[in-house]
């Protein structure tokens, strides 16, 4: 993946949209702030991320993932090929 980390937080902003209906922005939001942010609704977020990002999520990944958007974006910056990496 190319994609560089200003475009990861916009994209990431157009997931949460897409799946919570709420806005991120510039607040990490977690599982505290979005009620409909349960077991189910994560695996449409990993859905959704996988979808927006063309990639796939490893299974070991997806539980650290269910906490709040920060991690999720650290998670994302992390996949981010790097020059000369």
């Amino acid at each position: 993946m190319t994609t560089g980390p200003d475009t990861l937080e916009a994209r990431l902003r157009v997931v949460f949209r897409k799946v919570f209906r709420r806005r991120l922005d510039g607040d990490v939001l977690t599982v505290d702030d979005i009620e409909e942010w349960d077991s189910l609704s994560h695996i449409a977020l990993v859905m959704e991320l996988e979808s927006q990002f063309d990639m796939e999520i490893d299974p070991d990944s997806i539980a650290p993932l269910y906490s709040n958007s920060a991690v999720i974006l650290d998670f994302l910056r992390g996949l981010v090929v790097k020059p000369g990496g």
